[in-house]
């Protein structure tokens, strides 16, 4: 199991309805399949403003004891949210609560976050590591975690 997941996108194009929320059509991180591979060239918003990996948002209750349904199957998984988180939902920090139920999950299972005071770790497409705050703009948010939406926002803005 690993604390990190890629970044999906913004998009809910082919949600298959069974928990996925998109196929990472804006994401870094797509679905095998549903398109073409995915070049530094198709990152149109520039690999310096668009999210590629982060710290996952985490039930601390169960991290040692029973296996999370976001964090059961590691990278063996395939893309879903073992391994992938959506940008259409803000960052949060960790919680601590009962085992899960369905009802609970969504979108707690979906999101970035970490038990940082704060914020979490965000690995960017260039390769650079910044502290994303869990304040952070909400619309931001969405536009750092799409690599080809056109919209500009201040890195300071995190």
């Amino acid at each position: 199991m690993i604390d990190y997941a890629g970044n999906a996108g913004t998009s809910n194009l082919g949600n298959d309805g069974g928990g996925i929320y998109g196929i990472g059509e804006d994401g870094v991180i797509i679905r095998l399949g549903a398109t073409d591979f995915l070049r530094l060239k198709d990152i149109r918003d520039g690999t310096s403003n668009t999210l590629m990996l982060g710290e996952k948002r985490m039930n601390i209750a169960l991290v040692t004891v029973e296996p999370q349904p976001d964090d059961n199957d590691g990278y063996v998984g395939g893309f879903q949210d073992d391994v992938v988180r959506w940008g259409a939902f803000p960052p949060a920090p960790d919680f601590t609560g009962p085992r899960y139920v369905w009802e609970t999950l969504h979108p707690g299972i979906w999101q970035f976050g970490s038990s940082h005071s704060g914020g979490f770790q965000g690995i960017f497409a260039d390769g650079s590591i910044h502290f994303i705050h869990f304040a952070v703009d909400p619309t931001v948010f969405r536009y750092l975690c799409s690599r080809n939406d056109g919209q500009p926002f201040s890195l300071d803005g995190l």
